[in-house]
């Protein structure tokens, strides 16, 4: 007898209707290809809302209770649940009800980490598959690996060097913190990065190299939006943003430097800004986005928040994405966007960005955090001759998300449930 038909359980730290962050979408797509596959799949999300029923956890969207939300807090230190009784008691009788033969967890924030033990003692021999979207796992600054105090990029985590991060927070309980999560990671089968950058910083962290592989999130199959017409004397100037208006997404990094382009040049260019969340920044990044909206660029629009099925409309105005982004970045999201539209990609040269945009091929790279470069990169892109066209036919599509549950399913037919679990050299760091 062959393997019997999969029953995956997906588990999200949030639903796209509530939430809709790249992470998010990536398994809430894999969810729904399953399911056109006839797949058994049943989507359980992290909803922060107050559950409507006092007597369960749980409440279900849309018809065929296959998408679930799982209501409750998580506390984002330690990643544990507010409800210890709702995971021993609720969540161990979904397992038991759905009997899952792979459990696929996207995230652990919101979720809290006691699922995984949880999934753990539900059985032995069911893969548990962990798909790691940023450093979460080893930083406590929203996984960012960012020095508080001076924004500077950090590589790698220790206890005296988080305390210095947060010093209300001991030493001792970021000891605390890593032996936790390192003492669930024990009980997962198998990792999976969305890059291989993210994928090497674990492997440094301590993860062994054979428990993690790179999968690509996948994307819709889209038709590509044509190039905007020119007219005569006019160049490929149009530059936009799409994503959170927020601080470590470099939005400031990005107005500064085309506000720094001369005048004469930038008259013949452009700027658009497709993004909302502003007014849940801090109120000194809420004023510097004010001050230079103030200033009245004529050639600077902001259009607000966006939705995903808006992008190929949006993007017919657009001749470059730029990702200016402060921190590592892992899969950025809107960088595979841009190029389903044959759009090149102007970003900081690091981390994931690095990765998927190789510099003078599919896109520029300009210096962290440095306008004045970002500049000067603004201005070859626009009036270089035959760069656009050039950069263009060097974007590489992501693969589609019947490409990555292709993968995915192979992954999860072949991983080794590692049995009884024990010491596997995840060694604490102590770097000062």
């Amino acid at each position: 007898m062959g393997n019997p038909e999969p029953r995956v359980l997906i588990l999200s730290h949030g639903h796209p209707e509530e939430h809709p962050g790249g992470g998010e979408i990536a398994a809430y797509q894999e969810h729904c290809e399953l399911r056109d596959r006839g797949i058994d799949s049943l989507f359980l999300a992290s909803s922060l809302r107050p559950a409507p029923h006092l007597d369960s956890p749980f409440s279900t969207v849309g018809a065929g209770g296959q998408e679930v939300l799982f209501h409750g807090r998580c506390d984002d230190f330690m990643m544990t649940r507010d409800d210890l009784r709702y995971v021993a008691q609720d969540f161990g009788q979904l397992l038991e009800a759905f009997g899952p033969t792979v459990i696929h967890f996207h995230h652990f924030t919101n979720l809290g980490l006691d699922l995984v033990r949880a999934a753990r003692n539900y059985s032995r021999s069911v893969p548990i598959v962990l798909t790691l979207h940023e450093h979460l796992a080893m930083c406590h600054n929203r996984g960012h690996m960012a020095r508080t105090f001076d924004g500077s990029l950090c590589s790698r985590s220790s206890a005296p060097r988080c305390h210095r991060c947060f010093p209300e927070i001991p030493q001792g309980q970021f000891l605390l913190r890593e032996l936790w999560v390192r003492s669930a990671f024990e009980l997962v089968d198998q990792f999976i990065t969305p890059s291989e950058f993210l994928r090497q910083r674990f492997i440094d962290w301590g993860l062994p190299a054979e428990r993690v592989c790179t999968i690509e999130n996948g994307q819709p199959s889209v038709r590509s939006a044509p190039l905007r017409p020119l007219s005569e004397g006019q160049v490929r100037g149009s530059f936009a943003f799409f994503g959170q208006v927020a601080p470590h997404k470099g939005i400031q990094v990005l107005l500064e430097g085309f506000r720094l382009v001369e005048p004469h040049l930038r008259e013949k260019m452009q700027l658009v800004i497709f993004g909302g969340n502003l007014r849940f920044q801090d109120d000194s990044f809420q004023e510097a986005v004010y001050r230079f909206q103030q200033e009245r660029y004529p050639n600077v629009r902001w259009t607000g928040r966006y939705e995903v099925e808006d992008i190929p409309r949006l993007i017919e105005e657009v001749d470059w994405v730029v990702v200016p982004s402060i921190w590592w970045e892992n899969s950025p999201l809107v960088i595979q966007e841009a190029f389903a539209h044959g759009r090149p990609v102007i970003c900081t040269g690091i981390g994931g960005m690095a990765e998927k945009v190789v510099d003078g091929v599919s896109g520029l790279h300009f210096r962290l955090k440095d306008p004045q470069d970002l500049a000067r990169v603004l201005v070859r892109a626009a009036f270089e001759p035959g760069l656009h066209e050039t950069l263009s036919t060097g974007t590489r599509p992501a693969p589609t998300i019947a490409e990555t549950c292709d993968a995915l399913l192979d992954l999860f037919e072949g991983v080794k449930v590692r049995g009884r679990v024990g010491a596997s050299g995840l060694a604490i760091q102590s770097v000062q």
